[in-house]
């Protein structure tokens, strides 16, 4: 087991799933990992057969614990344009039971590193300790550890604020820190620990979107926001829901376009203060974590790289997005790039 966790919770590198997960189960076409609604459902269904068995007594254990690194020893490590995006997601599970997947995405790899974790409970603090050693010092290969330069954390993690902090301070620097913020629409009622289906959470997000879109035309600004912060909060419930590949895929990418809507709106405004425009940066960088190939979410970052007076980091962004974006996205990358001052 973790250290310090219950003896009945168990925590895996998901790319354990990839050598005893039943090759029935689906799987993501980014991270070629197993769907977590699908192992949620076999483990809950099947706990007695050979693949679950294997998964169980492959669980990480106190000698798997990276407690004891010396993360001095990747100081050298660190690069100016490194980022990490830090996100978890919650599926359910039967009465009593918790399955929670982290995942942590560096911008120089192509495929994230991911933790799971089952058990009576939720995680507890040392887990998540683990899980942000692990996602440094334990990558899938062929990628070597490193420290970003830069992390990004999903509000989730509010939660575990008091661990995390110090842990941070504890790195070699120098590391910034950002998290990315939920704007919740005052006027939706719904009780947001209610669970609901993949197909009423993203209809419950369109909703949101359109409203969002609505306030974006009539320029009000604080509505726009709200309604696109909700919506992707929605859309946040709907992947951990998704029942298959192509449903997580299509809520995914839907979540990096409200972060990109909620990056313009910010941007458009020309009285917008520092502040603002570092929220619409991390709601551009957000996009980005979570669709590499989605062009809007370069474009935002480089705009207010541009708007705070930092053309070179604008750059810098938009030739990660010509190494990354869709082919009929390119032009959008190119006229940035032209556009950006001398």
């Amino acid at each position: 087991m973790p250290p310090n966790s219950s003896p009945q919770t168990y925590c895996w590198d998901r790319k354990t799933f990839r050598a005893y997960a039943p090759y029935s189960l689906p799987y993501n076409f980014k991270t070629h990992n197993p769907m977590s609604s699908d192992l949620v459902k076999f483990l809950t269904e099947e706990p007695n057969a050979p693949e679950a068995h294997a998964l169980f007594s492959r669980a990480l254990t106190a000698r798997d614990s990276t407690a004891g690194f010396n993360f001095e020893t990747l100081r050298s490590t660190i690069r100016p344009e490194s980022k990490m995006t830090i996100q978890l997601f919650r599926a359910p599970v039967e009465a009593g039971k918790y399955y929670t997947v982290f995942e942590a995405y560096n911008n120089s790899w192509e495929e994230q590193y991911m933790m799971d974790v089952y058990g009576d409970a939720p995680p507890t603090d040392a887990i998540v300790l683990e899980f942000l050693r692990r996602a440094m010092v334990k990558p899938s290969a062929p990628r070597l550890p490193e420290i970003p330069a830069r992390i990004v954390f999903t509000p989730e993690f509010a939660l575990y604020n008091a661990v995390i902090q110090p842990f941070l301070h504890a790195l070699p620097g120098p590391i910034t820190v950002a998290w990315i913020r939920y704007v919740v629409d005052e006027d939706e009622h719904e009780d947001p620990t209610v669970p609901l289906p993949y197909d009423a959470a993203c209809e419950r997000a369109e909703a949101l979107q359109q409203r969002g879109n609505a306030a974006f035309a009539a320029f009000q600004g604080d509505r726009a926001l709200k309604a696109y912060g909700s919506a992707f909060r929605w859309l946040g419930r709907a992947v951990s829901r998704a029942p298959g590949l192509a449903e997580d895929k299509r809520a995914t990418a839907r979540m990096a376009v409200m972060l990109a809507n909620r990056a313009a709106m910010r941007l458009r405004d020309p009285n917008a203060s520092e502040a603002e425009l570092r929220d619409a940066l991390q709601d551009g960088e957000g996009a980005e974590g979570m669709d590499p190939v989605y062009a809007k979410g370069y474009h935002r970052q480089a705009r207010a790289w541009v708007l705070l007076g930092d053309a070179g980091k604008a750059r810098q962004v938009l030739e990660r997005g010509l190494a990354n974006v869709a082919p009929c996205d390119m032009q959008l990358i190119r006229e940035a790039l032209a556009g950006l001052p001398a």
